[in-house]
């Protein structure tokens, strides 16, 4: 990404909203623009030499076809018009990511006064990679796009850094739950996010079980964890307190069950302190296991 100056000297602004807005939109389409005048898209939406001798550009018509069919609901001039929600413009970057090359010149065709063209797909996608998470990163934007081309949301600094220090459990059935919620975290849809509590709660209660396997020695098995996890008293009672609301919390809501008697979440912010919440339970778990001879 461009090392813009105020950055160096201010430090860069942690992310703090997962709304494209008009002005970034007008960036972004802009750039999108540019590309397809110079031809970016050329490999993959070719507008050909009248003489047969190669791609000269974009077929615009071609690229903007295809890009609405995979994309449904754009509208009817997505170059010019702003989509309707941020969840298709993150899909017309992965479009464009997947399709983009840099164009480089060959031979002068002077009768139709165009340029041939070969492309370096490599290089034009690692330019519009960086061009769009300087987008993202200067207005504060909660996503980035990936070197693979996928849309990853930037997770809030605290919930990073406890995935980050969590300690896997060596134990296959916990870390495969684990690691969706973790993956699901992180998508820019928040009903996916929403998918990321299912398996955090799923894999709490794989974790009430790795100290006694099975069902019936869950309670005894939990037991055994609190107690690893302090010796004094008045924490382990509060402790027992949390191990018991985190389960009445995946009980109640609309997170492990889809009861028509329980609690839908659907604020984001909720999601995410709820996640918040049963990790920091999980940090504290699984560092008690870890130093335990």
């Amino acid at each position: 990404m461009i090392d813009y100056f105020s950055d160096r000297e201010l430090g860069k602004q942690p992310p703090h909203t997962e709304e494209v807005s008009d002005e970034v939109w007008e960036g972004i389409r802009g750039r999108i623009s540019a590309l397809i005048d110079n031809g970016a898209f050329g490999e993959s939406f070719p507008e050909t030499c009248r003489d047969d001798r190669g791609t000269v550009g974009t077929d615009r018509t071609s690229f903007w076809n295809v890009c609405k069919a995979e994309i449904p609901h754009l509208p009817e001039y997505p170059e010019h018009e702003k989509p309707d929600t941020t969840f298709k413009i993150l899909d017309l970057i992965q479009f464009c990511h997947r399709n983009v090359s840099s164009p480089i010149q060959l031979d002068w065709h002077p009768h139709f006064r165009h340029h041939h063209l070969k492309f370096d797909k490599q290089s034009g996608q690692k330019a519009f990679h960086e061009d769009m998470n300087t987008i993202f990163s200067r207005n504060r934007i909660a996503f980035q796009l990936l070197p693979d081309g996928q849309i990853s949301r930037i997770l809030p600094p605290e919930i990073n850094h406890l995935i980050a220090c969590c300690e896997p459990s060596n134990e296959d059935g916990f870390e495969k739950l684990f690691d969706n919620a973790k993956k699901k975290i992180r998508n820019p849809d928040p009903e996916v996010r929403k998918e990321a509590l299912d398996h955090i709660w799923d894999a709490w209660e794989r974790l009430k079980s790795l100290e006694k396997p099975g069902d019936k020695n869950k309670a005894e098995s939990t037991k055994i964890l609190l107690d690893l996890a302090t010796s004094t008293p008045e924490f382990r009672k509060l402790l027992e307190q949390e191990a018991n609301e985190l389960t009445k919390i995946g009980n109640a809501f609309w997170v492990r069950h889809s009861e028509t008697n329980q609690i839908s979440i659907t604020d984001p912010l909720h999601v995410d302190y709820l996640f918040y919440r049963m990790l920091s339970m999980f940090f504290l778990l699984l560092a008690a296991r870890r130093r335990t001879p």
